[in-house]
């Protein structure tokens, strides 16, 4: 009966340690699956985001650089996932989401810099435009001074010379 007791206390705490360590494993595993479906989640805002800028005409080279590595590290967690290697797969989701943390802000940068550009580029055009304008309004003013010059010096050379 001692044995018994033993035993049964002995396999109610198998039990109940089994069902513990599956219950922090799983907890373990749906944060693994959470970061790495986070990080795939932001990588595809960050590739959106890079793609509208570079249809506007943002110099993306730099930042798809960026986007690059924190894919690679994307694919090591989901690798390392795959491996049953929890925490490496954590660690690496982790590692390309923060790789992609001043992403927005940099993407937000090239726009303005490509914004400031397009401003810059309308004034030289503008001011291009006014100054032909005024050189072509100027020379047809001078033309017509000098013909009007011109007439009356001649005007007053017809009339000093003697018929």
């Amino acid at each position: 009966m001692f044995l018994r007791r033993k035993l049964g206390k002995a396999f109610l705490f198998v039990v109940v340690a089994t069902a513990v360590s599956i219950s922090f494993a799983y907890g373990e595993v749906s944060n693994v699956e959470t970061a790495i479906a986070s990080a795939k989640s932001r990588l595809l805002s960050c590739y959106l985001q890079a793609q509208n800028a570079e249809k506007m005409g943002a110099d993306m080279t730099s930042l798809l650089n960026t986007l690059n590595e924190a894919n690679s590290l994307l694919y090591a967690a989901e690798l390392a996932y795959a491996r049953n290697d929890s925490a490496s797969a954590y660690e690496l989701a982790g590692q390309s989401q923060s790789q992609l943390s001043t992403f927005a802000s940099q993407v937000d940068y090239a726009m303005d810099t490509v914004e400031a550009q397009k401003d810059q580029s309308f004034w030289i055009v503008v001011i291009s435009l006014a100054g032909s304008f005024t050189v072509i309004i100027l020379g047809i003013y001078g033309w017509v001074y000098m013909d009007k010059k011109n007439k009356f010096l001649g005007e007053q050379n017809d009339q000093s010379q003697p018929i």
